[in-house]
């Protein structure tokens, strides 16, 4: 009996559907409220009342960065959690992309009012997260993070200006 081997021929992206896209960008929605809120939590309620006082002390003045690297690392574990318990291509490149991408982004938004803050900080990661996620499918692993890195650099400087 003569066996043929096939070789199965891979297909140079993963596919993804768009109902798993929409879950990403759910993940996504669903990490952006949290470090949104965590954020306003540490930023509104927690830090000023506990240490701020009357006075400038130091950490009041350069408090909001160490906060919003606090809540973007906790949106971001989030985040992977999420897009793990989906089977998603790629996780953890998707989150440092968003994380990379998206830092600053709390601070810029948190001047509007509050409602208006968390509905563009929602918008924006869950945008970010379909964005990468869809990069990312890349099979070759360096083609998908020089794609990504181009990507965050452009997503940073349309954000800073």
């Amino acid at each position: 009996m003569a066996e043929t081997h096939q070789e199965e021929e891979l297909a140079t992206i993963v596919p993804m559907k768009w109902s798993d896209l929409m879950l990403v960008a759910a993940v996504g929605a669903v990490a952006g409220t949290v470090t949104w809120g965590i954020y306003w939590l540490l930023t509104g309620y927690l830090i000023p009342r506990f240490f701020c006082g009357d006075n400038a002390t130091g950490i009041c003045i350069t408090a909001p960065y160490v906060y919003e690297g606090i809540a973007l690392i906790i949106g971001g574990v989030i985040g992977l959690l999420g897009l793990i318990r989906l089977r998603t291509y790629r996780p953890l490149l998707i989150v440092l992309a968003v994380i990379i991408s998206l830092g600053g982004l709390v601070q810029v938004v948190g001047v509007l009012t509050w409602y208006l803050a968390a509905l563009a900080s929602i918008a924006l990661f869950a945008l970010a997260y379909g964005l990468y996620a869809w990069v990312s499918r890349v099979r070759t692993f360096w083609i998908a993070l020089a794609a990504t890195v181009v990507l965050m650099i452009i997503v940073r400087l349309v954000l800073s200006s």
